[in-house]
Parts: structure tokens; C-alpha cells; sequence
């Protein structure tokens, strides 16, 4: 992106920095010169629904699965949640577990973005004829 940047293709239009549950980060917000080509095969391309009931839902009608961990993490956010509910307002109690909740949901977060990651790279199969527009 840097390299487009000082090409003159792209140009940041802001940058906001954030922190969440202890981490800091920095995202930009960019204009950027795109020429997204046709897809070659138009009839490959594939709908996807995701974190509905399943992990993914595809229009062929193949399903991906929640990760276990995820589902066990939900019933450690309920547990801490309802900590969190009981604890006096103001206390240290308090900031603590709110400070463990907001941990394991960016620890949810994170199993899902890496889980998302890993069935873009690994789906459509190889042997598989597609654009390389059709998959992100």
C-alpha cells in the first residue's frame, strides 16, 4: 500500500488510532485507483453468508462450521458477563472483570478473523477454475 502511496495511486485520508482491551492499533482510511478485471468464469462465482447459524453458509449449499473454540469462549463471555452484571458499579472487582471480558472478546474476535482467513486460503480447492476476482 505504501509503494501506491508514493506512486501517486492511492492517498491516505485518515488515520485513526484506538485501543481495545489493551491493545493499540492504527487503521487508515485510504482512496486508492482500482481496475477490477471481469470475472472469467462468471458462472463459478459463489455467495457467502457468514456467523449466521454456521461459521459460513455457501449458495451451493456447503456448510462450515462453527470452531469449538469459539463456542466455549461464548460460555465463558456469559459467565463473565453476568459477573460483570453483579458487581458493584465504580469497584476494582468490577474493572477487572470488565477488563477480562473485554479480553476474550477480542480473543473471539481474533478466532474468527483467523478462521475466515484460513477457509478464504484453503477454499475454492486448487483444481478449482475461478476468477481472481470470484474469492477474496
Amino acid at each position: 500500500m505504501s509503494d501506491q502511496v508514493v506512486a501517486g495511486m492511492a492517498r491516505v485520508l485518515s488515520a485513526t488510532v484506538k485501543e481495545e482491551a489493551g491493545r493499540w492499533s492504527v487503521s487508515f482510511g485510504c482512496a486508492l485507483e482500482r481496475h477490477d478485471p471481469v470475472a472469467t468464469y462468471p458462472e463459478a462465482i459463489v455467495g457467502v453468508d457468514l456467523w449466521l447459524h454456521h461459521f459460513a453458509v455457501l449458495s451451493t449449499g456447503e456448510l462450515f462450521e462453527n470452531p469449538r473454540p469459539i463456542s466455549q469462549r461464548a460460555r465463558r463471555m456469559a459467565r463473565l458477563n453476568r459477573e460483570l452484571s453483579r458487581a458493584q458499579k465504580g469497584s476494582k472487582r468490577r474493572a477487572r472483570t470488565r477488563a477480562k471480558l473485554a479480553r476474550c472478546h477480542r480473543r473471539v474476535a481474533n478466532l474468527r478473523r483467523d478462521t475466515l482467513h484460513k477457509l478464504t486460503t484453503t477454499w475454492p480447492p486448487p483444481t478449482a477454475r475461478w476468477s481472481s476476482r470470484t474469492w477474496p
